[in-house]
């Protein structure tokens, strides 16, 4: 399960693709530096689409 994130609306310099199934935690330490921030509307896509995995798996 993938979700798209276009550069338009990230402020990134490409299209990016947020691929769900492979979603892991990670330690805030381990960024260097913020590179863009998710609109809320992009942030609410990706937590459906973490709930759909989820729900998906039972």
């Amino acid at each position: 399960m993938e979700a798209s994130l276009q550069k338009e609306e990230t402020g990134l310099s490409k299209d990016s693709v947020a691929v769900i199934h492979l979603i892991g935690a990670v330690n805030k330490f381990s960024f260097k530096r913020k590179v863009s921030k998710l609109s809320e509307e992009n942030y609410q896509k990706l937590v459906d689409a973490v709930i759909k995995l989820i729900s998906d798996k039972k």
